[in-house]
């Protein structure tokens, strides 16, 4: 009777062993783009309301912190605001054998931010350069008061600041005095803080500053989508290989209409609208 009462006991607890390693969410880490922060914290907690058994989790810390993550495989997905530069493919290579996979989820304008006090309303594109090369330094010569402009980068490891070294200064370099904020959210809280500063970022960050036009082109949604405003960038996931499972069936996901809806209703500008 004894016997029969352990062998009961054993056959449960394997049952509950077997029952409890079945249920175990699958974990999907993803790390990267500061940009993409909140977007990323959406799409994933829309995602899990209807795939309980996944278990998203986002960090930022910029995008080159992200390829550096699914390198060393401490995430699955990269969030990345810019391309992958070639040392990083150079990297999975000599790792993987592989290139890596960018998967497009996104539009997003690169918009310049002022003090909300701030009067001037558009720069040309190579104002803008100048600023950031300091060869232009003070907004009198932009038509406001004599007071030395204040430029603020974004953090080394930030995909949005190679985007701007790229595409707006055409690959000339930062001038060596600009100080660089520590994230998205410090630089928009120090330019709300200072009447002289000037920095950058997405179009969908409003709270606090204020946005200058280029070239005279209203960041918009619409200016956008009219290929009119000037400085555009595609944001995107990156994997190091073909994705599978619960990671592919989530970048799946994100090009869904209900995906692309969240993604327009966070102020980004969705690949396509079905």
């Amino acid at each position: 009777m004894i016997l029969k009462i352990v062998t009961l006991l054993v056959c449960i607890l394997i049952i509950i062993g077997c029952s409890s390693t079945t249920n175990e969410p699958t974990r999907i880490i993803i790390k990267g783009s500061d940009t993409m922060y909140m977007l990323s914290i959406r799409l994933a907690a829309e995602y899990m309301k209807n795939n309980r058994n996944v278990s998203i989790y986002v960090y930022s810390g910029g995008t080159a912190s992200g390829f550096q993550a699914i390198q060393d495989k401490s995430a699955d997905i990269c969030m990345a605001s810019r391309n992958v530069e070639p040392e990083e493919v150079q990297r999975l290579v000599d790792e993987y054998s592989a290139v890596g996979v960018s998967h497009l989820i996104a539009k997003d304008a690169l918009s310049i931010y002022v003090n909300n006090k701030n009067p001037v309303q558009s720069l040309s594109m190579q104002q803008l350069q100048n600023i950031f090369k300091c060869e232009i330094t003070n907004w009198k010569s932009l038509g406001w008061a004599d007071l030395k402009i204040s430029p603020i980068n974004r953090q080394e490891n930030s995909g949005t600041r190679e985007y701007f070294l790229t595409h707006v200064l055409d690959g000339h370099q930062y001038c060596e005095n600009i100080p660089s904020a520590l994230s998205l959210s410090n630089m928009i809280e120090t330019i709300s803080q200072d009447s002289a500063a000037i920095g950058y970022g997405g179009i969908t960050y409003v709270e606090g500053v204020k946005h200058l036009n280029i070239n005279g082109i209203e960041p918009t949604t619409e200016n956008v989508l009219n290929d009119l405003y000037p400085i555009v960038r595609y944001l995107q996931f990156y994997t190091i290989n073909t994705p599978k499972g619960a990671v592919k069936d989530f970048l799946d996901w994100c090009l869904s209409k209900q995906a692309q809806d969240l993604i327009k209703e966070m102020g980004f500008i969705p690949i396509w609208d079905k």
